[in-house]
């Protein structure tokens, strides 16, 4: 398994959609193997996408530190912007899943949903 051999030597893993192959608790208990300076004494590095925004919650009791956080967010002109989780004011106590989808740190596809509508009940004519 990659993710082992990359603990044991202490490399790094990258992975697309990390949640697309794992169940969430899964995914949740594979970082928390990085995280874990028992069983990654190296320092091996995990580098993943997701849209499981349950991962910035506490699945395995352990969340993602705010520095480990970034988001992606295509613009009109359809250029990609990358930036850190570290750009607003969180505090500990705060349920970053939550205002993420509620739209307080962007990164939030926006859909014209009537435009869409109708261009499928065209196409479905």
């Amino acid at each position: 398994m990659p993710a082992l051999r990359e603990i044991q030597y202490g490399g790094t893993l990258l992975v697309d959609e990390l949640d697309a192959s794992l169940h969430p608790h899964l995914a949740s208990a594979l970082i928390s193997f990085f995280k874990s300076p028992e069983i990654n004494p190296r320092g091996a590095q995990l580098v993943f996408t997701s849209h499981d925004t349950s991962l910035m919650g506490h699945l395995s009791g352990e969340s993602l530190e705010t520095d480990e956080v970034w988001f992606a967010e295509k613009g009109g002109d359809g250029v990609t912007d990358l930036y850190p989780l570290t750009d607003f004011p969180v505090k500990k106590d705060q349920n970053i899943e939550r205002r993420y989808l509620g739209g307080r740190y962007g990164a939030v596809p926006s859909l014209a949903w009537e435009e869409l509508r109708s261009t499928l009940v065209e196409i479905a004519s």
